[in-house]
């Protein structure tokens, strides 16, 4: 199986309706803005779940008040289950394509709800919206993937 480049996935809390969700691949940053005026955390949630059935492609586009990105999550092959292939593109300038690379899905969605707790454990999100993403089930979302173990992975690979 060819190897897979690392990703680092961050969330940092920008503060007044901002977070800045930064992809880090070992040959490029990616740095996305999200806000709360076009709030994308419930769809953000929504693509990870289809990342995590493989319920692919799937797709979002976050506003960035004014321009933003395109993630697009594709199926690398009917028996490729445990991967997928990511492409982030800018918009709206000609959807140009910034990144594409294969990624293991247990360490995307990993990575990505970890960070996501990760910032919400270093100070409490005020954002707007119907719901409080200070309380979105991060263990039950990793649990319904990956089952009861995933929680003990990622502690012994934390730590």
């Amino acid at each position: 199986m060819k190897q897979r480049r690392p990703l680092i996935v961050s969330f940092h809390n920008k503060g007044n309706g901002w977070i800045v969700l930064k992809f880090t691949f070992p040959q490029k940053a990616i740095a996305i803005h999200l806000s709360s005026v076009f709030d994308p955390i419930p769809d953000l949630f929504k693509w990870i779940e289809k990342i995590g059935f493989s319920d692919l492609p799937a797709e979002i586009t976050i506003d960035e008040e004014g321009h933003g990105k395109i993630l697009v999550a594709q199926a690398l092959s009917k028996d490729a289950t445990d991967s997928f292939l990511l492409k982030i593109f800018n918009r709206p300038e000609n959807d140009q394509l910034l990144i594409k690379s294969e990624l293991s899905k247990f360490d995307f969605i990993m990575a990505f709800l970890n960070s996501f707790q990760s910032m919400l454990n270093k100070e409490e999100l005020i954002w707007s919206g119907d719901y409080n993403p200070n309380v979105l089930p991060m263990k039950a979302i990793k649990k319904l993937f990956f089952g009861n173990d995933c929680i003990t992975t990622i502690v012994e690979q934390t730590a």
